[in-house]
């Protein structure tokens, strides 16, 4: 059941006029590389399919004004950077890479190709750029704000789950955020009077491994890092469901997979607003004069088929607050 769905982004949205700028003359295509953290899957190729709509709808073709390389780094750090470099060596005109990690091998491969991210979560704490208004470097694009939101998580949880007197965090070792995460999350639960159990894994391989750690421990709810569920949600909800585990992660693709809950921001839409950064850039706007893009709206979407599988009962309030309502 579809409720709302919108999403204000502020910072980085003024239009840059090609007289003020001065349009770049190309007599080839833009060779443009994009880096993939994922792995080649259904969401995967999704995420470039829409990449490259949005390019089309403002204006390029692909093969006349455009072309794009698409990498997938299979959740690889040194895959991730061994794409980075061959990038550099074919002297690419813009990379376009997803995911903190990847975003990270990017900027470790250079410091003068202009670099869109897309899907990070804290780009300031992880050295990635400057600061949200003024970038500065070659580096700028979307985040969207994953560990600011933790707390709310923490809560809503406990929402759901009202005996909540321990959280456990599934959490990335391959992610810069992850010390960033477990700060907030830690907090937060302290705030409340709630144990925090995180458990930090290299990937699928450690989930079943991580889950049935929670349940040892006795853990009455996980929250789930949002690396994981760009292409785990399944397997991570399954996992939940096995454990009889109340879980919480990031983006409505989590709950639609069967985990009970999820609340932050639909990456589609930032993968569309990245494209807007390209344009803007190969115009002949420098990557270090675009404000970084973060999102003001939030999604909340709950399962309640998982609800209910679960002996949960959500709360109407909580419903009546939700985007999205998978029955």
């Amino acid at each position: 059941m579809r409720r709302r769905q919108f999403l204000t982004i502020v910072g980085g949205s003024a239009v840059w006029p090609f007289a003020a700028r001065g349009q770049v003359v190309r007599t080839k295509p833009a060779h443009i590389g994009v880096l993939q953290w994922g792995r080649t899957s259904a969401a995967g190729l999704e995420r470039i399919e829409v990449l490259r709509q949005e390019l089309n709808s403002l204006g390029y073709v692909e093969g006349r004004d455009i072309e794009l390389d698409v990498r997938f780094a299979e959740e690889s750090g040194e895959r991730a950077a061994a794409i980075a470099t061959e990038f550099v060596r074919q002297n690419i005109d813009l990379i376009v890479a997803a995911a903190t990690p990847g975003v990270h091998a990017a900027k470790a491969a250079t410091r003068d190709i202009p670099i869109v991210m897309s899907n990070v979560a804290d780009p300031i704490a992880t050295g990635l750029v400057e600061s949200l208004a003024q970038p500065g470097g070659n580096i700028t694009g979307v985040t969207f704000i994953g560990p600011d939101v933790a707390p709310k998580r923490v809560g809503l949880l406990r929402e759901v789950a009202p005996g909540l007197k321990s959280v456990g965090f599934l959490g990335a070792i391959s992610d810069p955020n992850t010390e960033t995460f477990v700060r907030q999350i830690r907090s937060a639960s302290e705030e409340i009077g709630v144990a925090f159990y995180p458990l930090l894994v290299t990937g699928k391989a450690e989930f079943a491994r991580a889950f049935a750690d929670f349940s040892g421990q006795a853990i009455d709810g996980v929250m789930v890092q949002p690396l994981f569920i760009i292409d785990h949600s399944a397997d991570i909800a399954g996992l939940a469901l096995k454990h009889r585990l109340p879980t919480i992660s990031d983006e409505a693709r989590y709950a639609r997979a069967g985990g009970l809950i999820s609340y932050g921001v639909e990456w589609l839409k930032l993968t569309r607003r990245a494209a807007h950064f390209v344009d803007k850039i190969l115009k002949g706007v420098k990557p270090g004069d675009l404000p970084v893009e973060q999102p003001t709206t939030f999604e909340l979407a709950i399962n309640l088929r998982t609800a209910k599988a679960l002996g949960l009962t959500v709360p109407l309030t909580l419903l009546a607050r939700a985007d999205e309502v998978i029955e």
